[in-house]
């Protein structure tokens, strides 16, 4: 049991065995409600007792009683929150989900776990329909990309495609316009943008490579004060909701 946890923590673990791990009741919750699969569930005998996970629809998943020691050494974040879960990954083919998606928002390596789970649990906010990792970003079910998507996970359709320019050419061939966010683009307030269409975003770094930018339509930004000379940026997760709130607010 301690194995198949820690070992979740690295993507082709995870990969082989399509598993991930949940932690704390609220994840387990958004999961169940969502309706995704768990495996099993390791927890402290309070956090079984307790009324919000007797409450979940659990009847077949086997659990195993642990304290709260044992828990946060398995945890792959600084505590387990007294509940830990397997729960079943659930990747679609990027073709298929380009081909019913209206909004499809893509990932271009983008790398920190935090941002990529804020990202998804955004896009689900504003009722985007897909979500599609390229090269270098992060594991859409890794352990604390899980957790910072806040149950996002369950509510958009995630998809894995390493080719970014096969990619836009998939969206392309659905119909839709391709968009990138990018400091140079139009800013958000005179964007007009349509549907179906491609939301492009790039790293934290570095944004979107001079190909990505030639492969577009229309580039986007979100500018601020011109009084901010020690700010760099936007955070990528915060630029993007802005982003998206106009794209999925705004579109005909």
């Amino acid at each position: 049991m301690s194995t198949t946890l820690t070992s979740l923590q690295s993507r082709p673990n995870r990969q082989r065995a399509q598993l991930s791990v949940l932690v704390g009741i609220r994840a387990v919750e958004a999961a169940v409600q969502g309706g995704a699969r768990i495996g099993h569930v390791i927890g402290t005998e309070t956090a079984f007792n307790a009324p919000r996970f007797r409450q979940l629809d659990l009847p077949d998943v086997p659990r195993y009683i642990a304290d709260t020691d044992t828990l946060d050494k398995l945890a792959p974040v600084a505590s387990a929150q007294g509940l830990l879960a397997t729960v079943r990954i659930s990747l679609h083919n990027a073709a298929s989900v380009l081909e019913r998606a209206t909004t499809a928002l893509l990932l271009d390596g983008v790398q920190d776990p935090g941002n990529v789970g804020t990202l998804i649990r955004t896009a689900a906010w504003f009722g985007v329909d897909a979500v599609v990792a390229g090269a270098q970003t992060a594991g859409l079910f890794h352990p604390s990309v899980l957790r910072a998507g806040m149950g996002g996970h369950w509510d958009v359709a995630l998809a894995r495609h390493d080719d970014l320019s096969e990619t836009v050419a998939l969206a392309r061939r659905a119909g839709m316009t391709c968009y990138g966010a990018d400091m140079g683009g139009t800013p958000v307030q005179y964007w007009h943008p349509v549907q179906p269409s491609l939301l492009i975003v790039g790293s934290e770094a570095h944004g979107l490579s001079a190909a990505r930018l030639d492969a577009i339509d229309e580039p986007v930004s979100v500018s601020g004060s011109a009084d901010h000379p020690a700010t760099e940026s936007l955070n990528v997760a915060v630029a993007s909701g802005i982003v998206m709130h106009r794209w999925t607010v705004a579109a005909p």
